[in-house]
């Protein structure tokens, strides 16, 4: 494992012997994208008033996530290290109940995933 120190823009870690070592920044992300809970229901009543992204994020890399209905017509962008959905369109309004399509984008790699919102 290593530590990064943007400010000092050095990377620290223990190693057992000296070598030749290349630092690469990763671009491709693999598995699936997991939504949860799922569904949501953005009531404010403290249960699944929100839904969370999770994928395998290992340097903890901001993301985005666009949000579409199922005729495609875009609703909202999300960005974050640990970006979760309110069920709310980029007016703040709750969106009518419905399949939502979810595309989550991180280097060179999209992750996509589908959500239901009760009201």
């Amino acid at each position: 494992s290593s530590t990064v120190d943007t400010m000092n823009k050095t990377i620290s870690g223990k190693i057992k012997h000296l070598s030749v070592f290349l630092i690469k920044e990763k671009t491709d992300y693999s598995g699936k994208l997991n939504i949860s809970p799922n569904p949501i229901t953005p009531n404010s009543d403290g249960v699944n008033d929100y839904a969370g992204f999770y994928f395998d994020n290992p340097s903890n890399e901001e993301v985005s996530v666009k949000i579409y209905n199922k005729e495609w017509k875009y609703i909202r962008t999300i960005t974050g290290t640990n970006p979760r959905w309110d069920g709310k369109d980029d007016s703040g309004d709750i969106v009518e109940s419905g399949v939502y399509i979810c595309q989550l984008k991180i280097g060179n790699t999209t992750l996509s995933g589908t959500l239901i919102l009760a009201k």
